[in-house]
């Protein structure tokens, strides 16, 4: 991982497939 990126408390992600299938998911060490 790169350090000098900064800490984003709020990061989350989406995947999408072509299938029509989702993913979505966020940082479990947040409130």
């Amino acid at each position: 991982m790169d350090q000098r990126l900064p800490y984003r408390p709020c990061a989350g992600i989406m995947l999408l497939n072509k299938y029509g299938k989702v993913f979505v998911a966020r940082r479990i060490d947040t409130d």
